[in-house]
């Protein structure tokens, strides 16, 4: 909670230095929209990352990096809080993103597939997740060694929707 308070005060003074509508302030809306999410709280979490997004929008336009880092948690704040249209929608502007800026291929794209495929799975369209699913284990199968970790979770992640479907 500290924190919180600490980030509120410093995007205080940022707005009122800056009008509110500069990196800074984004940045920092940013951050503290990180500290809700790991605390939880996806609605606040939720409103400091629009608010960071609206800023960096109208900063740099669409399909600017800044939109790689908010984006994922986004869709995870209305994943979490049980908005899955919202969700999906989100994570597909973050698939479209990562590959309009890093390529088909980079790990964040399968990150991105991943995301898709577990509101696929929670929205019970299991045949469209386990196929997400597998484009993005394709794409970490093809990486360098040290990336297990988001392998791990793919695979836990696709034997749950192929539970559902009846296929262990």
């Amino acid at each position: 909670e500290h924190c919180t308070m600490f980030l509120r005060k410093k995007i205080e003074k940022a707005r009122a230095r800056g009008g509110g509508e500069d990196e800074p302030a984004a940045r920092l809306g940013f951050r503290l929209a990180s500290a809700f999410f790991t605390q939880e709280r996806f609605g606040e979490a939720e409103e400091w990352l629009v608010d960071s997004r609206r800023i960096c929008l109208s900063l740099y336009g669409e399909n600017h990096m800044t939109e790689l880092s908010s984006t994922p948690m986004l869709g995870e704040c209305y994943r979490q809080q049980g908005r899955l249209e919202e969700a999906l929608r989100t994570h597909k502007q973050e698939l479209r993103v990562c590959r309009l800026l890093l390529g088909a291929d980079d790990l964040a794209v399968a990150s991105a597939l991943n995301n898709i495929a577990e509101v696929l799975r929670l929205q019970k369209k299991f045949d469209r997740s386990v196929k997400k699913y597998h484009k993005a284990l394709q794409i970490f199968e093809r990486a360098p060694p040290g990336n297990e970790s988001p392998v791990t979770k793919v695979l836990f992640n696709l034997s749950l929707a192929l539970q559902s479907l009846g296929r262990h």
